[in-house]
């Protein structure tokens, strides 16, 4: 018989990558339910996950809650806020919970009687800790969320290494598993370089703490012929203003910046295939910008680039580790220029992308999202 695994996600699961992965490896072999904002299509059941509008009293006392560190009251009038369409029974043989904010109804739900597979994906008490407010209220609120429900998972993974190492030493608990945002294996090869013009790319979302104008000053200190490719994503009135404050920075540079359209992610690899460079500059503004380790990367391999990158952790150690381009020595557009001038050979870049293509795909994170899944329930 087979056994019945429910997915839990505060995200549309049609487009969350990497909740996608946990679909495509497990549903063959498993009953996969969803709970969730939206569905991935293909589960078994869907139960739908919505969250009340709080009327300004209700927001009013969660700020005051969180200011007096009043977590357990906070959590009782935050965990009312969400509702799920039906009642949803715990005779699952496992709950997988994407996200430490998830992690409180998953243990609401399991009940002690459903083991809890805890995907972490970033360092959740670091996402914003450069904003003071989100800092001083929300910060000690994840914290404590780790303190309080971490422990009773059965199994914790995340991201990448050094993430991994952050939660083991604040929470005091193993992360058994690191599963990269690798995306699926491509079948292609590394575009030719023409020499007398060096095309850039980068794509993602348009937010501006990103402060993405940087890689539009990068083209200040290079020659003419390079220019610069963005595909750029913006999904609400804020990113759309700021990417329109980007095209009009950009109008005011003599290098040349395309804006191109941003196209769906199974796309994005064979789109950016006839660039050079994938270009990425992220200021460590907090921990998880410093540490991270993000699709677009990743992305990069796929469509066999070279690729540049600012010195965060994670992104220097594979483009090291593996001979993929250059690392820039700080976080600054000069300095990226540098890098990209000290490149001798692009094409041989764009080959070793092309010799790990394959085992940085999506292939090694789907055996070990079977790998983990097993190991809990091999022992029942």
């Amino acid at each position: 018989m087979q056994k019945k695994i429910l997915i839990i996600c505060d995200t549309n699961l049609s487009i969350d990558p990497r909740v996608i992965r946990q679909f495509q490896a497990l549903e063959n072999d498993y009953i996969i339910d969803s709970l969730a904002k939206a569905p991935f299509g293909s589960e078994n059941h869907f139960y739908a996950l919505r969250h009340k509008k709080n009327a300004l009293f209700i927001k009013l006392l969660g700020v005051a809650l969180l200011a007096f560190r009043l977590y357990s009251w906070y959590h009782k009038v935050n965990s009312r806020q969400a509702i799920v369409d039906k009642a949803i029974s715990n005779d699952y043989d496992l709950f997988i919970v994407n996200d430490l904010e998830m992690v409180p109804l998953g243990t609401a739900l399991a009940q002690k009687k459903v083991p809890i597979w805890a995907d972490l994906h970033e360092y959740s008490p670091g996402q914003v800790e450069n904003d003071f407010i989100w800092r001083m209220l929300y910060k000690p609120y994840k914290e404590w969320i780790g303190r309080r429900f971490l422990p009773n998972c059965s199994r914790l993974s995340t991201v990448c290494e050094s993430i991994a190492e952050k939660y083991s030493q604040e929470f005091n608990v193993e992360v058994q598993e690191v599963i990269y945002n690798s995306p699926d294996f491509e079948m292609l090869v590394p575009s030719h370089t023409d020499n007398n013009l060096i095309q850039l790319v980068h794509h993602g979302i348009a937010i501006a703490r990103r402060h993405l104008e940087l890689m539009i000053d990068v083209l200040d200190h290079l020659p003419d012929h390079y220019e610069l490719n963005l595909l750029l994503v913006a999904n609400n009135k804020e990113m759309e203003d700021y990417k329109n404050n980007l095209m009009q920075y950009a109008k005011t540079k003599k290098a040349k910046v395309n804006f191109l359209e941003p196209v769906p992610t199974k796309e994005i690899a064979k789109t950016i295939n006839k660039f050079d460079i994938g270009l990425f500059i992220l200021r460590p503004v907090n921990f998880n910008y410093a540490h991270a380790l993000p699709n677009k990367f990743f992305e990069f391999i796929q469509a066999r680039l070279c690729i540049a990158v600012s010195p965060n952790v994670e992104m220097k150690n594979l483009v090291n580790k593996y001979s993929l381009g250059v690392v820039s020595d700080d976080f600054t557009a000069k300095e990226m220029a540098k890098s990209i001038m000290a490149i001798g050979d692009i094409q041989y870049y764009k080959t070793q992308s092309d010799l790990v293509a394959k085992e940085l795909s999506s292939e090694d994170t789907l055996k070990k999202i079977r790998r983990t899944v097993h190991s809990v329930l091999a022992p029942q």
